[in-house]
């Protein structure tokens, strides 16, 4: 069975700081970031996951002809198709 994969990336600025703790877990498909922000000495955390579309799943979607991929916009289209939400 796969592990779970996380990289901790780090940035500063003006003395301030945010911390990200981001993993990824095979089995559910989701990536999972916890962020922490320090400034003016005060602590936030959010946290917040995305799940990964395997390939397949991204074949079915964009093979069907309401799909947005197969969709020509136009810079005045506004309506979104049947089954998509926005």
């Amino acid at each position: 069975m796969a592990a779970r994969v996380c990289h901790r990336p780090r940035r500063q600025r003006d003395g301030n700081f945010a911390i990200d703790r981001s993993c990824f877990d095979p089995t559910t498909g989701r990536a999972t970031t916890e962020r922490v922000i320090i400034r003016n000495a005060r602590t936030r955390r959010f946290m917040f996951s995305v799940r990964m579309f395997v390939a397949a799943e991204l074949r079915d979607c964009c093979s069907t002809p309401d799909s947005p991929a197969s969709i020509s916009w136009t810079r005045t289209a506004t309506r979104l198709p049947k089954g998509v939400a926005a």
